[in-house]
């Protein structure tokens, strides 16, 4: 896949936070966690329903992006048929930028 796709991506993500949590927007890091643990294994339209449901659940950015990454790895978790695996602990204060920059 191409990084222009991936870029693309991860600004129609943003935007999709953005609507929910304005003048937040997700750092750089955690995009790159995106990509690293995610975007192989769901489609754009997946990864932003699960953003939009993990948003929809709580007017806290932060709690919304853990149930974001949890949600991704309990669906990856049941494709392989495996035990439940969580992502290593991040403080979510750090998947979002508050000012706005990246």
């Amino acid at each position: 896949m191409n990084t222009d796709h991936i870029i693309g991506d991860l600004i129609e993500i943003n935007e999709t936070f953005q609507i929910y949590y304005p003048g937040l927007q997700l750092s750089r890091s955690f995009e790159q966690s995106i990509i690293d643990n995610f975007h192989s294994h769901f489609s754009l339209g997946q990864l932003i329903t699960i953003m939009v449901s993990a948003c929809d659940c709580t007017e806290n950015a932060d709690h919304a992006i853990r149930y974001f990454c949890a949600t991704c790895w309990r669906k990856i978790n049941f494709r392989e048929n495996r035990e439940p695996t969580f992502c290593k602990r991040q403080d979510a204060s750090t998947s979002i930028n508050r000012n706005g920059m990246h």
